[in-house]
């Protein structure tokens, strides 16, 4: 009968003669897969706080919930839905592998850092002030983010896409951005540059930012304002324009982003604006004037003057407005212009 394979070894340790045989290894135990519980039982879980530590979803919606509570320490699931709850902070060992929504978030104030994800979606988070160190993901969506002052260098976006609309505390992005597909930063009127290394390989907008040039890091990318491409000079040399240049423009989008990039007051100056109506009120004379445009609108605007600092202003009003108390009624919100009926206009 042949000796065992452990007894074999065990005499070789001690025959000098013999060359050891190695130990036979067993192969290791198959871990048992933990199950997944259902949406509706692992939301119930999370809420009562009888969640495990170790916590394992697939699809995690606990959105829309108004009383504060924590997630588990250590969540793992494939997407994770907050929008609209009470959060205000992420376990530092979480693991979602596609998406984190966190729109609406009002109370979140911070993120914990060495975040990782696919998608992460923060739109109108208005406490949180900064991203976290070393965020990695592919989309980013900070929309409406006004409170948001801090991307630091180590937070990276690759791949896909950021959108920052109306993040009107940012004054910067990272040098290390990119490489990403588009860059929407309209709105956030505090980003006066983009940084030399930044990435983008279709588009950007820029529209009400400080922005005059990009970095030759994005050399070639297009340029994009209130979702029409537009050519750079339209953005970065509003100057050049002409008003004729903006009545000649045949695509109504692109003309109406190169009137807002030259101003309504040139415009009306250099385009020869005609007077639909003109009276008085206590800041003194005012006018409706208009223009035509070609396959557009006209445009038609009142012109105004404050009595208590005699500053001139120009408000666009809608094109069928015929007279003067019409237009003003309208920018005070009434439809009808007789019921409007101002005790005294400051």
């Amino acid at each position: 009968m042949p000796l065992p394979k452990f007894v074999e070894w065990l005499i070789s340790r001690v025959s000098p003669g013999r060359r050891p045989a190695a130990i036979p290894q067993r192969a290791p135990l198959p871990q048992p897969k933990r199950k997944q519980k259902k949406p509706d039982e692992a939301r119930k879980l999370i809420l009562s706080g009888r969640a495990s530590d170790d916590f394992v979803a697939g699809r995690l919606d606990v959105s829309e919930i108004k009383e504060r509570f924590t997630l588990p320490a250590r969540l793992r699931c494939f997407e994770l839905n907050l929008a609209a709850s009470a959060i205000e902070t992420l376990p530092p060992q979480i693991s979602v592998a596609h998406r984190i929504d966190l729109s609406g978030c009002a109370q979140l104030k911070s993120l914990p850092a060495g975040l990782r994800v696919g998608t992460l979606v923060l739109r109108d988070c208005v406490s949180l002030s900064a991203l976290p160190e070393n965020l990695e993901v592919h989309f980013l969506v900070l929309d409406g983010c006004r409170a948001l002052q801090h991307w630091p260098e180590t937070a990276r976006v690759h791949t896909g896409r950021v959108s920052a609309r109306g993040c009107i505390s940012l004054g910067s992005v990272p040098a290390s951005l990119g490489p990403v597909a588009t860059l929407d930063l309209s709105g956030c009127n505090n980003i006066t540059s983009l940084p030399e290394g930044a990435r983008v390989t279709s588009w950007v907008d820029l529209q009400g930012t400080g922005v005059r040039r990009l970095p030759e890091s994005m050399h070639g990318v297009r340029i994009r304002s209130r979702g029409v491409m537009v050519p750079d000079r339209v953005i970065f040399a509003p100057e050049t324009l002409t008003a004729a240049e903006i009545i000649a423009q045949p695509n109504v989008e692109l003309r109406r982003v190169m009137l807002d990039r030259f101003g309504l007051n040139r415009f009306l100056a250099e385009a020869g604006a005609t007077v639909r109506d003109e009276d008085h009120d206590a800041g003194g004379n005012r006018q409706l004037v208009c223009v035509e445009l070609p396959g557009d609108e006209p445009l038609v605007c009142v012109v105004v003057r404050c009595p208590s600092t005699a500053r001139r202003y120009l408000i666009r009003v809608p094109p069928a407005t015929k007279t003067c108390r019409e237009a003003v009624a309208w920018t005070a919100g009434f439809e009808n212009a007789a019921d409007y009926k101002p005790v005294q206009e400051t």
